[in-house]
């Protein structure tokens, strides 16, 4: 999984530039989007967008001065915001996920920590069995109150 997220890591640097988001600065433009959605792996997405998010935070703290230009993330001066932003981007996508499908998001661990680990395996185990469970068996009323919010 690391290697996979290097080499997505490696393909959206320099689109991100092209798309510009990087290099931010009042007069800058956005040129365009990353479009990474997928309703039924919502999980994955949050781990690919998280890469993509914590790159673009990184450029834009870089672009304030609020960091020193050579500046990576695992250094020790960014540890405190690196964490900050990873808690707040997994609790956010729990929130989504269980407002979605009723669990916490799967593979919450690799976006909390960027690791994967067998207690992390097992706690998404347990989730899929209680998604199944629930998309089974006590989905209409969740489907209802979204139709509705939808205008369905």
């Amino acid at each position: 999984m690391a290697n996979g997220l290097h080499m997505l890591q490696e393909a959206t640097d320099s689109n991100r530039k092209i798309l510009g988001w990087s290099d931010y600065q009042s007069s800058k433009t956005q040129n365009g989007v990353f479009r990474v959605n997928c309703i039924d792996c919502l999980d994955r997405t949050n781990v690919v967008q998280w890469r993509i998010a914590r790159e673009t935070l990184l450029d834009i703290l870089k672009s304030w001065g609020c960091v020193d230009p050579s500046a990576k993330w695992g250094s020790q001066s960014l540890n405190s915001t690196e964490n900050l932003a990873q808690r707040m981007w997994a609790d956010n996508g729990d929130t989504l996920s269980q407002q979605y499908s009723g669990t916490g998001a799967l593979k919450a661990e690799v976006t909390r920590t960027g690791k994967r680990s067998l207690e992390g395996m097992l706690n998404d185990g347990m989730k899929s069995i209680r998604r199944f469970y629930l998309s089974r068996f006590r989905d209409e009323a969740r489907q209802d109150v979204v139709d509705l919010l939808l205008g369905n």
